[in-house]
């Protein structure tokens, strides 16, 4: 029995379907074929003429015997008692069960097919989403029954894992990028002070290193919160884009600009250009420009410039105010001792990016009229030159 019910097991559902309809019709119509049979062999009265030969007197004048009657019982078609009826309607009953047999194996193979053929596009689908592809919908056509309510079901559940695996990938783009930047600051610092040990505050090391590292652990939060956002209902209304901007870049570069130079002159410490204590922070001393008659600021004034300077970019609203704002305060004020000028240019870049601007580079055969411009600013207090130089770079871009 155990054997038996393995063997069925490993047939099809479709079989097992076929198998399961043919049995179920033919049990109904042997069920039927019996109760006629039975109807027939004891509810009806038959009433056959005898048809047995009657024997003639015997005739004196012949001696020749009567030839006996054919038997009509050799034709099965022809009906003589009951049991000829009874047995008629068995042979006919078993040839017509054998017939709706076959017929309903055939019929109830092809529907079976017919109507399983949803569950093969959900295993289809089924496969490629664990292949990676879960934009698949099965999308299925036609009335609201149970195999429509799966597909449907099973296209919601796509749908979902979809989101959530692009709110995974973006959460790990977001996290990658931001954490970037003050991974690669804290290394700097870190290499600083295994380069130089003696020429190095421990307390402000100390305390920068804990800034950046307060930093990223409120990064990390923003980015949960993000993802969080992304799988509930989030609630839209009217927001000052403009202003949102200015506030969000502004943070940006309050946050990373310390991040931002270790980038950009790290390899020049590697390749002995700068300094590793130049890194560490704004300048200790006097930083006088070649070839121009602005003075910047001392470096007491520095560390309460920079943050005015940051709270002017987050106030401001128009891109292209902040663009100029951006490149010639951080050049003014001349945080550091080398490479203030990428610095401001890369500034600039940041605020052009917040206004839709593209990228600008300024030329080398121009700049003679950028130092020129800065010039005018720094010195003069007019920011027009300045201005205007930018607004004509930025047009030339393609």
């Amino acid at each position: 029995m155990t054997r038996r019910i393995r063997l069925v097991g490993r047939w099809t559902i479709r079989a097992r379907l076929t198998l399961t309809y043919t049995a179920l019709l033919v049990g109904v119509a042997a069920l039927m074929a019996g109760g006629v049979y039975l109807f027939m062999s004891l509810a009806p009265t038959y009433d056959f003429p005898s048809l047995t030969p009657v024997a003639a007197a015997p005739s004196l004048a012949t001696t020749t015997q009567a030839e006996p009657v054919e038997s009509s019982t050799l034709d099965p078609l022809v009906i003589q008692s009951k049991g000829d009826v009874l047995t008629t309607l068995l042979i006919g009953s078993a040839a017509a069960l054998a017939l709706t047999a076959g017929l309903a194996g055939a019929f109830g193979w092809l529907v079976t097919g017919r109507l399983l053929r949803p569950l093969h596009e959900i295993t289809t689908a089924a496969r490629l989403a664990g292949a990676g592809h879960l934009d698949h919908r099965i999308a299925r056509p036609g009335p609201p029954d149970e195999l429509k309510d799966l597909a449907d079901t099973f296209d919601v559940m796509l749908a979902r894992l979809e989101l959530s695996m692009h709110t995974y990938r973006r959460f790990a783009a977001n996290a990658s990028h931001e954490l970037r930047t003050p991974l690669a600051t804290t290394q700097a610092l870190l290499d600083l002070a295994i380069t130089d040990p003696e020429d190095q505050d421990v307390r402000a090391l100390a305390r920068k290193l804990r800034t950046i590292n307060s930093r990223s652990i409120d990064t990390v939060d923003a980015l949960f919160d993000l993802a969080d956002a992304a799988e509930s209902d989030i609630r839209r209304e009217p927001v000052p884009l403009r202003e949102l901007a200015g506030q969000a870049l502004g943070a940006v570069a309050d946050e990373d600009y310390d991040g931002w130079y270790a980038e950009l002159f790290g390899p020049s410490v590697t390749a002995g250009i700068l300094k590793p204590s130049e890194l560490a922070g704004f300048r200790n001393g006097p930083v006088y420009i070649r070839r121009s008659m602005h003075v910047p600021p001392n470096s007491d004034a520095v560390r309460e410039l920079m943050p005015a300077f940051f709270d002017l970019l987050k106030a401001e609203v128009h891109a292209a105010v902040r663009v100029v704002l951006g490149h010639f305060m951080f050049v003014w004020i001349h945080p550091y001792f080398d490479g203030n000028g990428r610095m401001g240019r890369f500034m600039m870049n940041t605020m052009l990016a917040s206004g839709g601007y593209p990228w600008t580079i300024v030329p080398l055969d121009r700049r003679a009229d950028y130092m020129s411009a800065l010039e005018s600013a720094s010195v003069d207090q007019d920011v027009g030159p300045l201005s205007r130089f930018l607004a004509e770079l930025v047009t030339k871009q393609p």
